[in-house]
């Protein structure tokens, strides 16, 4: 209950974060990706305007998850306090952009869809999934 708090702890008291993930396609490849939201952040945190709302350099943490719905890249940004929402919205327009100029596709979930008829169920199952023509 509220009348039992005792204690309040300001965690963005001296700094915040700009908690930063992005699905990228399954076919792309992840080095240039990372490289491309390495490069977005260096020139943000170079220009006079948002270099002194950064506290450090852009931390990449790499492959967060691999799954149907693409490559889950995650990064953190270390912001003066209450800063992380500007430079996170800031951030994410220009890795868009930077994607779109390098030609890397964002995540888009797969599923296959296989349509079974009555007289054919044990043909089609014991041949699932259906193997592709060379």
């Amino acid at each position: 209950p509220n009348s039992k708090i005792s204690s309040v702890i300001n965690m963005t008291k001296y700094w915040s974060r700009v908690n930063f993930t992005i699905r990228i396609a399954c076919n792309q490849d992840i080095d240039p990706a990372i490289a491309v939201m390495t490069e977005v952040a260096a020139v943000m945190q170079s220009e006079p305007e948002w270099g002194e709302k950064f506290l450090e350099s852009a931390q990449i943490l790499g492959v967060d998850e691999v799954s149907h719905e693409g490559i889950l890249l995650h990064l953190l940004i270390k912001t003066q306090p209450s800063e992380q929402w500007m430079i996170g919205r800031e951030f994410r327009r220009r890795v868009k952009r930077a994607f779109d100029e390098a030609g890397i596709s964002v995540g888009i979930p797969h599923q296959t869809i296989a349509v079974i008829h009555p007289s054919q169920d044990n043909q089609l199952l014991a041949n699932f999934p259906p193997q592709q023509d060379s």
